[in-house]
């Protein structure tokens, strides 16, 4: 979504006040954002929260439809 609207991480993080270092490692996995941060991101996007992680559960939902 971030590249989709070519954003860098460095604006994102900017926009959602938070270190683009975090915003890396939410991207590869590497943390799990909680709520808040989930919400930050989404507002800095100009989505609904709610559509920022249905984008993500799409994504990563493995073939077949369930986990």
């Amino acid at each position: 979504m971030r590249k989709d609207r070519g954003l860098s991480q460095e604006v994102l993080s900017g926009f959602a006040c938070l270190a683009r270092s975090h915003l890396a490692m939410i991207e590869t996995g590497d943390k799990l954002p909680n709520f808040e941060t989930v919400w930050r991101i989404a507002v800095a996007l100009g989505v609904p929260p709610h559509e920022l992680v249905s984008q993500i559960e799409n994504e990563s939902m493995p073939t077949g439809g369930r986990f």
